[in-house]
């Protein structure tokens, strides 16, 4: 289903307002959580900075702010 959503920017976009919110509050790092096999979003973390740390079938990301 979300494949026809694909490819607008609407999860980077959601994405950056989240980090730039975290900035704005303070934090100096914010993390995720998502399955070793969900491709599309490790790519979209990947590419907006996030460095994974892999624990058994999910993969967190951790993204510097400020």
């Amino acid at each position: 289903m979300a494949e026809p959503f694909r490819g607008r920017g609407i999860g980077r976009g959601l994405l950056r307002s989240f980090m730039e919110a975290g900035v704005r509050l303070g934090a100096g790092k914010m993390f995720l959580i998502t399955g070793e096999s969900n491709v599309a979003a490790r790519g979209l973390y990947e590419s907006m900075g996030g460095a994974p740390a892999t624990q058994g079938s999910t993969v967190n990301y951790w993204f510097p702010l400020g």
